[in-house]
């Protein structure tokens, strides 16, 4: 896997967003790979760490990032 790939697949990992045949796969590398195991723990310890906000964007912003996404 390429690096971006993996920290993108490790990410949807953490957040149960990843589908599941690809979430098997991952937790196979997880098991066997040493290197992306370390890198998922980091991550993982990472995210626990932040704090637990959420936020509430405005209308416009909302629009704004949408019709950003739909030109994308």
């Amino acid at each position: 896997m390429k690096q971006i790939s993996t920290l993108n697949k490790i990410l949807l990992f953490l957040y149960d967003e990843l589908p599941y045949p690809d979430r098997v796969e991952m937790a196979t590398i997880l098991s066997i790979d040493r290197e992306i195991k370390e890198e998922f723990d980091a991550i993982s310890q990472g995210l626990k760490e932040l704090p637990k906000v959420t936020f509430l964007p405005s209308e416009k912003t909302i629009a704004n990032v949408l019709q950003i996404s739909a030109q994308g």
